[in-house]
């Protein structure tokens, strides 16, 4: 699993497994990468094989992180830079 950029471990585990957490075990889901910018962090997929699907989360006001959105896809850097 890649990572890019700062995120406290425990909270970067945290978001996995809440972006994990949308899927059935029959689905297969894993983690390719966890990407994160200033204030938003994207979970890449892949689900039923080789399927990707991309949870985005974005911190609020107080500093929490929460869903923001998915779809499929796959995120890279650039377009989380280009979110921030």
């Amino acid at each position: 699993m890649g990572t890019q950029g700062d995120l406290d471990p425990a909270e970067q585990q945290r978001l996995v497994r809440l972006a994990l957490s949308e899927w059935s075990s029959a689905a297969d889901a894993r983690v390719d990468s966890v990407i994160v910018s200033t204030k938003r962090v994207a979970v890449n997929l892949f689900v039923n094989g080789d399927y990707e699907y991309v949870v985005f989360f974005q911190e609020d006001e107080n500093g929490r992180w929460e869903e923001a959105g998915s779809s499929s896809g796959h995120a890279d850097q650039a377009h989380m830079d280009a979110q921030a």
